[in-house]
């Protein structure tokens, strides 16, 4: 199982914790709590979805223990990426996109992570970080103009113009 599920944890720890050696300190924690916790498991439920909700509570456990996450609390949403966006977003690869997002502040690549990729709602990611749905909306706004913004001065994307 470990060996099976090694590589997807760390994936999945990695988009939260930048620092190799504590996202692989986090993976082993998380997959000693699998094995603790392995009565627990809802045979319903799909084991890669349990585990990742175990490895996300950890990485934003890990966040909040180094004080990483600091949220602007103004109300400020704005829904979507503009419009006006550039064409050619499909010639970034995975691994630019990601080099992108790990460059935020960690609030605001906790919550771009949690929105975008791991298909969190606002609510639960308010309850999951203790903040308010608002401010996960404006960090995840926020998140999105910083990215728009790196994305506008991207060599790829000059290529494609």
């Amino acid at each position: 199982m470990y060996e099976k599920y090694f590589g997807y944890a760390m994936g999945t720890v990695s988009r939260y914790l930048q620092v190799k050696e504590d996202a692989i300190e986090i993976v082993h924690d998380c997959f000693i709590k699998v094995f603790a916790k392995a009565d627990q498991f809802a045979k319903d439920t799909s084991f890669k979805a349990w585990f990742k909700r175990i490895l996300i509570n950890a990485s934003i456990d890990q966040l909040r223990k180094d004080k990483k996450l600091v949220f602007q609390s103004e109300i400020e949403y704005h829904n979507g990426i503009s419009s006006n966006m550039p064409n050619g977003q499909d010639d970034l690869q995975y691994h630019d996109l990601m080099v992108l997002v790990f460059a935020l502040p960690p609030a605001y690549r906790t919550v771009f992570s949690l929105y975008v990729i791991d298909g969190f709602s606002h609510l639960e990611i308010s309850k999951s970080l203790g903040i308010s749905e608002g401010t996960s909306k404006s960090n995840l706004s926020r998140a999105r103009e910083i990215l728009r913004n790196k994305l506008k001065n991207n060599p790829i994307l000059e290529k494609v113009k």
